[in-house]
């Protein structure tokens, strides 16, 4: 394995996915995030708590395209890296559209908790719905 050219191409997905992230859901997005109820979105200190794992997500996605692109695609140069990207991209649009279908402890429409603050984490779901005396959604 070449480890000049999987750290390479290590720094280069990264920088691309950190960056397309950002402009894709800051720029291009901005206005459809405004419209969407505030109970749907984390707040944006929740936000700040969680960056970290999104870092750290998409650095880990990004070693694993690297991975596969050095070990089997890097000689087809950067139009195998964006024929990669591409599959990747739909492997990723096909397994969200299948988690969209399953079920989920979403409570924004399984309880009728008052005070708009369910969804976010399962204990405070939980908490929330004892409050409101309405039963927690178990997983089917």
């Amino acid at each position: 394995m070449n480890w000049k050219k999987l750290f390479f191409a290590f720094i280069a997905a990264f920088i691309f996915i950190f960056f397309f992230g950002w402009f894709f859901h800051e720029v291009v997005l901005k206005d459809v995030y405004t419209q969407v109820p505030s109970n749907l979105m984390r707040t944006p200190d929740e936000f700040r708590a969680h960056f970290g794992w999104l870092v750290a997500g998409q650095l880990i996605f990004a070693f694993i395209f690297a991975l596969i692109f050095v070990s089997g695609f890097a000689a087809g140069g950067v139009g195998a890296g964006v024929r990669l990207g591409i599959m990747l991209a739909l492997l990723g649009t096909g397994a969200r559209a299948t988690i969209s279908g399953q079920p989920h402890h979403v409570l924004e429409h399984r309880c009728n908790n008052r005070n708009g603050d369910c969804g976010r984490n399962r204990r405070r779901d939980l908490q929330a719905c004892r409050a409101a005396n309405v039963d927690y959604p178990q997983p089917l």
